[in-house]
């Protein structure tokens, strides 16, 4: 007897249905169909059309079988090739046709035989492909629970086989299931159709209209100190053409001028205790304090430059005068002067690039940069009114260092030292006597047994309630962090009882995250390392919470954290898991999101995401991290996220803190000042 093929529903008959996308998702979908279209061409060979080889390229998959189901059914007249028609016409069937589209393309990629049913040996073959299409690896055991939990709940006869209406009825339970993996977003996820087609272009006006949205008051104060720059130089040309310069002199005292007023400035963003303080102050809602470090780089640049010109100027204009060359390079205090100062500031310029710092050897930079000693005193001797310009914020800078200094020499025990997956080490520090920090903040940390000298700044991932540790987590990223790890790991392994591990700590520093308790609802968002502050304010949020502390104005928190793969959650997820069971207990509003960017909740991976659906309304345990809270693949989907938690919150205030890279800065920024939703990021 012929098996039975897949068929529309009939009358009365139940099926999974599907609400219509939103006019702006439509809208959007049709604009990336078009985009396809026209980008066929760009994966076709001569003849316009597709091959089996061609469409695995197109969508990056890593099997060959998946590439080529796909392209059985989008090869509808089984001419061996896929052409644009056949192309589009499918794609439009799966993200604008009928649920029994959706349904019977979804089927058909399940049923690789084509007989008509879904057998084991198939549905155990796709769950294995989806889990490496996401880069998943679980337990064989719970793999196999997996498909034993779905595959009994789809065959409701027994047969050992899964019809077409047997499995329409199983999606019907888990109606999000089908809308999940056929709409737009996901089926674009499957094409990779960012990566056939370019994204249209923004206007040049429109790009400048964000760019100010984005960096204002940033820009505004650039333009003043630029504007203060070029009247120091003009002043100092006019006055030197007066007395008769030539045009070398005039040039080299411009920049001097400019130099004086840089050097007194590029202090000023290494006071962290004063921005500490700045950053508590309403000041902090005006002034742009959390790019302190982007505008001490800015000048350190500009006084760089300034220093070139200033010195070739001088060089040139020595060899216009009677006097010998090297007569006036050595054996003027000016010149002498003059030349160290080059060698010094090109030495430190250098070493304090991006490309050595991210090199994995921040030793360099750390210890090239103590160099500013000798600037500074090589400045003064230099320049007779660097003095005036520099007396201040050199007593401010001073002092910061006394203060520093004295508590650096405080010395502190590690009570654990933990190693933790995805090469992170835990140090929970026995607290010293007088220390107290605010969720969020950062310190510096010694360990005379990895680098005797050698200071590195950490966000404090212990909450200040927790009286008895200090505690920070370490990525293994450089040659101190794999130096940290690599001791561990020896202290583990090391038989009976050792010495303490000594460590001197300074700080703690403010951040932008210390202003969450300010806000009505909040935003956390953390991106890999990224976490530790949202650590700390968690842990925070709920022991005050413990301890009866209404005193916050804060209501709810929205928690969105982002990794690659799942190993990266490992580390963190126990914090996270009591951190649900004490939200539950102690009535806190914490809101988790979890994106595990390497996996897709796409076409190829359907029989994945409803297995895990399946197992998750059993257990209500997620499949990747084990919380309640559902991980979610791929990134997210950030305006619809962001505007859902404003209309749940509405009228009230929503701010956004984050700590994570620049790329995802330049996405959010933008995002919350359209939005209305306030913005604060801590860049690693």
């Amino acid at each position: 007897m012929q098996p039975p093929s897949p068929r529309p529903p009939a009358s009365g008959e139940q099926r999974p249905v599907a609400d219509a996308p939103p006019p702006a998702a439509r809208a959007e979908d049709h604009a990336k169909l078009e985009s396809l279209r026209k980008a066929f061409s760009a994966a076709s060979d001569a003849d316009g059309r597709i091959n089996p080889a061609a469409l695995r390229k197109a969508l990056g998959l890593k099997t060959e079988f998946l590439a080529l189901k796909l392209f059985q059914l989008f090869d509808r007249d089984g001419s061996g090739a896929i052409e644009k028609d056949e192309f589009i016409d499918a794609i439009s069937r799966v993200v604008f046709g009928t649920t029994d589209d959706k349904l019977a393309f979804l089927f058909g990629f399940h049923d690789h035989d084509g007989d008509g049913f879904i057998v084991r040996a198939e549905l155990d073959r796709l769950i294995y492909l989806g889990l490496a299409e996401n880069r998943l690896e679980l337990s064989p055991a719970l793999v196999q629970q997996m498909i034993d939990a779905l595959f009994q709940q789809a065959d409701v006869d027994g047969d050992g086989r899964i019809t077409f209406d047997e499995f329409a009825a199983v999606l019907a339970r888990y109606p999000g299931v089908l809308e999940r993996v056929t709409q737009g977003r996901a089926v674009w996820s499957t094409l990779r159709a960012d990566a056939l087609a370019r994204p249209p272009k923004t206007s040049l006006a429109r790009r400048f209209t964000h760019y100010l949205e984005e960096h204002g008051v940033e820009l505004l104060l650039l333009t003043v100190y630029v504007l203060i720059n070029v009247g120091l130089f003009a002043g100092a040309v006019e006055r030197y053409a007066a007395k008769g310069a030539n045009g070398f002199v005039m040039i080299a005292r411009g920049c001097g001028a400019c130099l004086n007023f840089n050097g007194a400035l590029i202090l000023v963003p290494m006071m962290r205790r004063f921005l500490t303080w700045l950053r508590a102050t309403s000041a902090a809602r005006v002034l742009p304090v959390d790019s302190s470090v982007a505008f001490h780089k800015l000048v350190g640049h500009a006084m760089f430059g300034f220093a070139v010109v200033h010195t070739l100027a001088h060089l040139c204009n020595y060899l216009t005068l009677e006097t010998p060359f090297l007569e006036l390079l050595l054996g003027t205090r000016a010149g002498l002067t003059g030349l160290l100062l080059m060698m010094v500031f090109g030495f430190m310029w250098f070493f304090a690039l991006d490309l050595i710092r991210r090199s994995g050897h921040f030793e360099l930079f750390y210890f090239s940069h103590l160099g500013y000693f000798a600037w500074f005193a090589l400045a003064l001797l230099h320049g007779p009114v660097f003095w005036i310009w520099t007396l201040v914020p050199l007593l401010g800078y001073a002092v910061g260092r006394v203060l520093r200094l004295a508590q650096r020499t405080r010395e502190a025990e590690v009570a654990q030292l933990n190693l933790l997956p995805s090469e992170v080490t835990n140090l929970q520090i026995k607290r010293p006597a007088g220390w107290e920090h605010r969720a969020g903040d950062y310190l510096f940390l010694r360990i005379p047994e990895l680098a005797r000298q050698e200071w590195h700044p950490f966000t404090i991932s212990s909450a200040p309630e927790q009286r008895e540790t200090v505690g920070v987590h370490v990525r293994s990223l450089g040659n101190w962090t794999r130096a940290l790890r690599a001791l561990g790991e020896r202290r583990a392994a090391a038989p009976g009882p050792q010495a303490p591990l000594r460590v001197y700590l300074d700080g703690p520093y403010g951040t932008p995250s210390a202003h969450i308790f300010e806000s009505e609802y909040a935003i956390l968002v953390g991106a890999g390392i990224g976490v530790t502050p949202f650590a700390a304010i968690i842990q925070s949020i709920l022991l005050r919470a413990r301890a009866g502390d209404r005193s916050s104005a804060l209501r709810k928190v929205h928690f969105i954290w982002i990794n690659r793969d799942q190993y990266a959650f490992e580390w963190f997820v126990e914090l996270l898991a009591q951190a649900e069971r004490d939200a539950a207990e102690v009535d806190v509003a914490l809101d988790i999101h979890i994106y595990m960017t390497a996996g897709r909740d796409d076409l190829k991976s359907a029989s994945l995401v409803l297995a895990r659906e399946l197992l998750y309304a059993r257990t209500r345990a997620d499949l990747v991290t084990g919380l309640q809270a559902r991980t979610n693949m791929g990134r997210p989907d950030w305006e619809p996220l962001l505007t859902s938690i404003l209309r749940e919150h509405a009228p009230g205030r929503v701010d956004l803190f984050m700590c994570g890279p620049r790329a995802l800065v330049r996405v959010l920024r933008p995002m919350c000042q359209r939005l209305g939703i306030g913005f604060r990021h801590e860049v690693f």
